[in-house]
């Protein structure tokens, strides 16, 4: 028992949502623009335009995952991202990190603080607006974040440490989209 309620308390995930409030309250001014900043920074390189050109396996689970991403942000957006099937960088243009960079700063303090949480956690911040904007559902958006982990996992198995991490960003992840429904829910 002791252990758990150790656990319990020092991870934020398993806390109640006044944790995500509290945090979204501190952020203003120079947080705020840091954690927007770090949304944007990621939609620079972002996961679902990198796309392995073998094997053929992954390279269909990513597309059948990754392109409604893409489609989204042509569509709700309004800007076209780039792909690539290699691990070289592909440059974004500077017109659709604009568009990434207006779409944050119209979140309040909490969307964003959700928003930063969960592109952290999902490694995308398309995907991330995207669950913000409710246009895609909590189990696509963490498939779409763990295409390939999870091939990965089919692969080669997985080990303890692995899963309990996996389980911990799980926790943090449904925690992040749970404040998200007592916003809107609220509004």
């Amino acid at each position: 028992g002791e252990c758990k309620s150790q656990e319990g308390a020092s991870n934020p995930a398993v806390g109640p949502p006044t944790y995500r409030a509290t945090t979204a309250l501190g952020r203003s001014g120079r947080e705020r623009s840091y954690g927007a900043g770090q949304v944007v920074e990621f939609s620079r390189s972002y996961l679902v335009g990198y796309r392995a050109d073998a094997p053929q396996t992954l390279m269909s689970l990513q597309a059948e995952s990754w392109d409604k991403v893409v489609a989204w942000a042509k569509t709700a957006l309004g800007t076209e991202f780039k792909t690539a099937s290699s691990i070289l960088h592909v440059q974004q243009d500077t017109s659709a990190l604009a568009v990434i960079e207006s779409r944050v700063a119209a979140l309040d303090s909490f969307e964003l603080t959700v928003a930063h949480n969960l592109t952290t956690l999902t490694g995308s911040a398309l995907l991330a607006l995207m669950l913000v904007d409710g246009a895609i559902s909590a189990e696509d958006g963490w498939k779409a974040a763990h295409v390939d982990e999870d091939f990965q996992i089919s692969q080669w198995g997985e080990d303890f440490e692995a899963v309990r991490r996996r389980q911990n960003r799980r926790a943090d992840y449904d925690a992040s989209l749970q404040f998200l429904k007592l916003l809107r829910r609220d509004s």
